[in-house]
This record gives structure tokens, C-alpha cells and sequence, in this order.
């Protein structure tokens, strides 16, 4: 029988998802002082430029703190350059972009669904792409995503 076992990387996962939220949530309904003339006349790429240069500078200081602690080197491989490449252009990039462009279009609530359905897209991904045959919690998982929606959109159609 599979056992679900929680690791810590699953808090910080949890904050993620948190955090996700408050992003979302701010894109269509920044603060006050950030509303309609106050707000920057930064365009998508520009924002995007700040918000990666302060992931970069947390990303660079985790990395300093982590490499006398670690006994493992990265050994550069054009497979391992071309795997920084697609994470750097495709979800770094391209992901914020689309994300930003759906929210923008049909609000953070609607875009939260699809957000929600992550999990789902992941399981499908491994299982066509690692040959990784699912699980039972990969279908508890479903139907508990499903079941939120299905939810939300019942509350969202009572009021």
C-alpha cells in the first residue's frame, strides 16, 4: 500500500501556493497607492525585469549560503545548459507573461481554476511523459480540485 509522506519542501510549497495567490490577487487589485494615475507606467516586460532581478538576487544569496554545505557540484553538460535555458525562457518567462495576460483578461478568479488544475496537468505530464502510472491519491487529488470548483462556481452563481 502507498503511504503519502510530507516532507519539508511541502511547507515551502505551501507558502509558494500562498504566495501565488497574493500575486494573482494583487495583479488586478494592487493597493490604493498603486491604483489608476499612481500606478507605475512600467509595462509587462519591465515588471517582470524587477520582480526576476529580486528573484535572481534571493536565488544567487540562497545558492552562496548552500555550496559550502553541500559535497555535490554541478557538472555542465550541454543537456544540463539546455535544461537551465528552457527553465529560464519557458516558465520563468513566457509562463509569467501568459499568466499575467490571463488574469488581466479574465480576473484572478477565473484564472485561479486553471491554477488549481496544475496539479492535475503535472500528474497527466508524468504519466504520458515518465510512463508513471497513477495512483490513488492522484485521483483523490483530482476529485478534490474538482469538487473546489465545482464549489466556488456554485457560490459564484448564487450571488
Amino acid at each position: 500500500m502507498d503511504a503519502v509522506h510530507l516532507v519539508p519542501g511541502d511547507l515551502f510549497m505551501l507558502l509558494a501556493v500562498l504566495l501565488w495567490a497574493g500575486y494573482s490577487w494583487m495583479l488586478a487589485r494592487p493597493p490604493a497607492h498603486l491604483r489608476d494615475a499612481a500606478r507605475p507606467a512600467w509595462n509587462w516586460a519591465e515588471f517582470l525585469l524587477v520582480q526576476m532581478l529580486f528573484g535572481t538576487a534571493w536565488a544567487t544569496l540562497a545558492a552562496a549560503a548552500e555550496a559550502p554545505l553541500a559535497s555535490v557540484s554541478i557538472h555542465w553538460t550541454p543537456a544540463v545548459a539546455a535544461a537551465l535555458l528552457y527553465v529560464a525562457i519557458g516558465p520563468s518567462l513566457i509562463a509569467y507573461r501568459a499568466w499575467g495576460l490571463g488574469v488581466a483578461t479574465v480576473g484572478p478568479t477565473v484564472a485561479t481554476f486553471f491554477a488549481n488544475l496544475t496539479p492535475v496537468f503535472a500528474g497527466l505530464l508524468s504519466a504520458a511523459l515518465l510512463g508513471e502510472a497513477p495512483r490513488w491519491y492522484h485521483a483523490a487529488a483530482f476529485a478534490l480540485i474538482a469538487a473546489g470548483i465545482v464549489v466556488s462556481a456554485l457560490g459564484a452563481r448564487r450571488r
